[in-house]
């Protein structure tokens, strides 16, 4: 691209001299001009595209709410640090049992848990809380993208393990439940389908989010996305709280094991307003 501005201002030049000194009787002066006003614009449009380019590769500081697009992969890159589990955490590695006297607290969830587009992964809810009670050992077993076959499969590995689990609080969200919906699972495949750059779309960070942004108004995979939560919430996998603001999952239960657990299914309703405080920006 940058060959290309620089090629296209020289031919600018070259076209404005020609047509300034050389072969007037030949070529009108019009025809110089013209050539050259394209010529211009193609170099404007060319350091335009350079500068996006630029900003979008090095300077953007961005998620998608769909985990998709070249911008997030750069974010992961530069704020996602995993330990020695695969885990999200400032704790390089969690040991099978808890400390002497510690009570051990386990969070278990998706990407709300483990942090997506927060930048600093001490400012998450399972950190804050890590913060404000030292007396206690707090883990974190989350990825974004897990559902809840994934919680389950996380569970029995680290059981196989010897992993002392002590209380377990389960932070599900409304589209953690395609084991229990078949027809959630075909909208999320077909969100996956829906997005395949390929050549340039897939290697420029500018023209792959101005590609996942038009997917994101045009493809129904993707516009239809939050009015597929909604119906999936009012069927039968669900169920009403006595709060009118919450909905829980009906499943099988985590474990057989000898496992503590909190399930916290507290969601908030489409169209509800409830203000959270970040320190990065979703769009999607």
């Amino acid at each position: 691209m940058m060959m290309f501005s620089i090629g296209a201002l020289a031919m600018t030049a070259l076209a404005l001299a020609y047509g300034a000194h050389g072969h007037r009787h030949v070529r009108p002066r019009w025809v110089c001009l013209v050539i050259a006003n394209l010529l211009l614009g193609l170099w404007l449009v060319a350091v335009g595209l350079l500068a996006g380019e630029v900003y979008f590769r090095h300077f953007l500081d961005m998620t998608d709410s769909f985990a998709i697009s070249r911008v997030h992969q750069a974010w992961l890159h530069r704020h996602w640090t995993l330990n020695k589990q695969g885990i999200r955490d400032t704790l390089q590695s969690y040991t099978l049992k808890p400390a002497p006297g510690k009570e051990r607290i386990v969070f278990l969830g998706d990407s709300f848990t483990a942090g997506h587009g927060i930048r600093n992964v001490d400012h998450r809810f399972a950190n804050l809380y890590r913060a404000m009670h030292a007396e206690k050992e707090v883990h974190v077993l989350a990825h974004s993208g897990w559902d809840t076959g994934d919680f389950l499969n996380c569970l029995q590995d680290f059981k196989r393990q010897g992993y002392v689990f002590g209380e377990v609080v389960l932070i599900s969200g409304l589209n953690d439940i395609s084991d229990i919906d078949p027809a959630w699972q075909r909208m999320t495949a077909q969100v996956k389908d829906s997005f395949k750059p390929s050549g340039i779309l897939q290697n420029s960070y500018l023209l792959n989010w101005l590609y996942f942004r038009m997917k994101v108004v045009t493809s129904p995979a993707f516009r239809d996305y939050g009015l597929g939560v909604q119906e999936r919430v009012r069927g039968p996998g669900v169920e009403r709280t006595e709060n009118e603001d919450a909905y829980t999952t009906r499943h099988r239960p985590v474990s057989r094991g000898p496992i503590g657990g909190r399930h916290a299914s507290l969601f908030q309703l489409p169209g509800r307003n409830i203000s959270f405080h970040g320190d990065s920006r979703a769009t999607g």
